[in-house]
């Protein structure tokens, strides 16, 4: 379960403007990405769940994402998939920061990719 919610922190982050007010999101993304530049990321969980948790917004996303392993959003739109490993899903191409602090899913073919708003380095794709 811990890498689970790691993926969590890491997913959520490209939608807490859409779930939070700005303030919030700001907030909790500047705690999320210090919390996952931790080194001994065991220790973290909790407090990246309480942290998840302590808006209702998030907390359902959270919820909703520990079950699929992918963002509600981007299991609305494809198809659920064979592979245990959610960035095989067809069409959808996941990539992450190589610190390893954020994930984002390209929606669209053409979709710019984003740099990583902690390191503003070019996310990379995750095979």
């Amino acid at each position: 379960m811990s890498e689970d919610i790691l993926e969590a922190a890491r997913a959520i982050r490209p939608y807490l403007s859409e779930l939070l007010t700005a303030e919030e999101a700001k907030v909790i993304d500047e705690r999320l990405a210090q919390l996952l530049a931790q080194k001994d990321q065991e220790k973290i969980d909790n407090l990246i769940l309480d942290i998840l948790c302590s808006q209702e917004p998030t907390r359902q996303w959270v919820d909703q994402f520990l079950e699929l392993k992918l963002p509600p959003e981007i299991e609305k739109l494809y198809q659920p998939p064979l592979s245990p490993n959610p960035s095989v899903v067809s069409g959808l191409i996941k990539y992450a920061c190589p610190n390893g602090d954020y994930v984002w899913y390209q929606r669209q073919i053409g979709e710019p990719i984003p740099n990583c708003p902690t390191h503003n380095v070019t996310l990379e794709q995750v095979t």
